[in-house]
């Protein structure tokens, strides 16, 4: 029998090494193909929330009716037992307290029309924006008087006002948030107010409404 020889011997080992070089290279290969990354991300959104609108009124600040709705006594704009020709000024706010800005409409009524007299005036209100408040007078001596220095007329400038609403201005009135407007509320009972207008009361009501 004969015995490979040597070369022989040698190009089988070396073909059986290359086989099993392979061999090792494709089991690498097959096993990386297992192998797959990944990754994965979340994206989390902060708050989101509702503004609000919210119409003030007051004074000399818009500190009343924080809120929704709701009414509110304005503890100047009165005079009692008034004389023909006298008449009483009041400041009068109104304010944005929400965080959104707003337009606002307002209009005056009386409560009766016991000192309205189409032929006679009696009952005359004028607004003035901006306007300087300023009282004189007693009632005793009959010589009450009140007045709004400055500032800029509205759509009531002695207007004889009734149960008929009058409105404060011709359009909506633009407001931002935080920001303000004062007027300056003037009612006189006019120096010929019949004799039937004596021992007479009304109130005087402003309405207010916002929208965004």
């Amino acid at each position: 029998m004969r015995r490979p020889s040597p070369t022989h011997r040698r190009r089988r080992s070396g073909r059986i090494r290359a086989l099993l070089s392979l061999g090792l290279l494709l089991g690498i290969t097959q096993v990386g193909t297992l192998a797959s990354w990944t990754d994965s991300a979340t994206v989390q959104g902060g708050p989101i929330s509702s503004g609000t609108l919210d119409l003030r009124v007051g004074t000399t600040s818009a500190t009343e009716l924080i809120g929704q709705g709701g009414s509110w006594t304005h503890p100047a704009l009165t005079l009692l037992a008034m004389a023909p020709g006298e008449s009483v000024a009041a400041p009068l706010t109104v304010g944005n307290g929400g965080s959104v800005a707003l337009t606002y409409n307002a209009t005056v009524v009386t409560s009766n029309n016991d000192l309205y007299n189409l032929a006679t005036p009696g009952l005359q209100l004028t607004v003035v924006e901006g306007a300087t408040v300023g009282n004189t007078g007693i009632q005793a001596n009959n010589n009450r008087i009140g007045t709004c220095t400055g500032g800029t007329g509205t759509s009531l400038t002695n207007k004889d006002v009734n149960m008929t609403a009058s409105a404060l201005h011709p359009g909506a009135v633009s407001l931002a948030s935080s920001a303000t407007r004062s007027y300056c509320v003037l009612a006189k009972l006019m120096p010929t107010s019949p004799n039937s207008m004596q021992t007479k009361t009304t109130t005087l009501t402003f309405s207010f409404s916002a929208q965004q």
